[in-house]
Parts: structure tokens; sequence; C-alpha cells
């Protein structure tokens, strides 16, 4: 996702980081063979993920 507005800038692999450090705030470990910026693990965050209401939502990103 992030390569249609990064493409290989170093600014990509800063965001890329960031989702990182995301889905592990919220409970969700990637798997390392994928980019964070994939399309069904970050919808697997928005589904699996009980932060809606979560005062931690607005730290990141």
């Amino acid at each position: 996702m992030t390569f249609y507005k990064f493409e290989d800038a170093r600014e990509r692999g800063q965001m890329l980081a960031k989702l990182k450090v995301l889905y592990e705030m919220f409970g969700l470990l990637p798997d390392d063979a994928e980019l964070t910026d994939y399309l069904p693990l970050m919808l697997e965050f928005i589904d699996a993920g009980d932060w809606y209401m979560d005062e931690r939502s607005g730290e990141s990103i």
C-alpha cells in the first residue's frame, strides 16, 4: 500500500516501521515474511484489533 505513495523512497521504510510498531502495540504480531503494508494484514488488524475506543489509538502514525 505504501509503494503507491512513496515508491522506494526512505519514507516508505519509515512508514513500514511505524506500522509494525502500531500492530505490536495493539497485539497483532505480523509474520516476518510479509511487509507491514500488505493489504490483507492491514485488514486483519482493523478486524481483529480491539482498538476502537482505546486511548492509545491516536498516539501512533
